[in-house]
């Protein structure tokens, strides 16, 4: 199962000297350790990540399998549609409703409430996709599962003998000392 990590939580999930990466712990390891896997993409998202330290994490998340690009054209040009449809200045992340709507990743890893009514407006979804959970500070670590594997999240990969265990994944490990 894929997540979509805002970027204002960036540090709380993957550095954990961070004072507030306590809550945050089960998604991080979900992800670093375990089998969850984050999606990313369009020109807002990379200029939120930045050059430092999580560009790094997330070139090594993606090369370890647990971090999945979407199209960074589909993301700007969704990005721009959405923006026109809702000039409200409050609408500051459109890039997230189009990662979630290209990726139909199924957890969104955020504390903006300001962006929770927008997001969970289903008019501005095409049919088919779901409004993913929401794993905040306060709850979110019964979403870190194993149940699905949707849209831009390729399924683990499957054993080539009946009982034998597929491989697995590579760990990454999170900033902080």
């Amino acid at each position: 199962m894929c997540a979509l990590i805002d970027s204002c939580v960036l540090s709380k999930v993957f550095n954990k000297d961070d004072a507030e990466h306590g809550p945050f712990k089960a998604i991080s390891r979900w992800i670093s350790d375990g089998s969850g896997a984050i999606v990313y993409g369009g020109s807002t998202y990379a200029q939120q990540l930045g050059t430092g330290r999580y560009l790094e994490l997330f070139s090594k998340l993606r090369t370890a399998g647990r971090a999945f690009p979407v199209d960074r054209d589909a993301v700007d040009k969704r990005e721009r549609q959405l923006k026109k449809l809702i000039p409200d200045k409050d609408f500051d992340d459109p890039h997230l409703i189009a990662i979630i709507e290209l990726s139909k990743c199924c957890i969104l890893c955020t504390t903006d409430v300001r962006f929770r009514p927008y997001f969970k407006r289903k008019d501005l979804y095409p049919e088919g996709v779901k409004i993913p959970k929401v794993y905040t500070e306060k709850q979110g670590k019964k979403h870190c599962s194993n149940s699905a594997v949707v849209g831009s999240c390729p399924r683990r990969p499957q054993p080539s003998r009946p009982g034998k265990k597929p491989k697995a994944r590579r760990q990454v490990p999170i900033l902080g000392s």
